[in-house]
């Protein structure tokens, strides 16, 4: 486990602290007991997002990706670095 700095543990404990929505630290909490046990909660996708996905492996089966580098470029042009 890598460690963190004593500060950002006592910074994070204040932000705990300092929420007051319960759907916000239900959240939270879920997201953490997720990392205690080394897993996520499985995705749960819509329809549409499914069949984007569904797409997008079928555009690379077929040799239609983009390459990393590329994408990596076109945001470097677009954005800069």
């Amino acid at each position: 486990m890598t460690s963190i700095p004593i500060d950002v543990r006592s910074e994070l404990h204040e932000l705990i602290d300092t929420i007051q929505n319960q759907s916000v630290l239900q959240a939270v909490y879920t997201l953490l007991a997720a990392q205690r046990s080394a897993t996520l909660p499985p995705a749960v996708l819509s329809g549409e997002e499914a069949a984007a996905v569904a797409e997008g492996i079928r555009q690379l089966d077929v040799g239609e990706g983009i390459p990393h580098e590329q994408v990596m470029t076109d945001i470097w042009l677009k954005y800069g670095r």
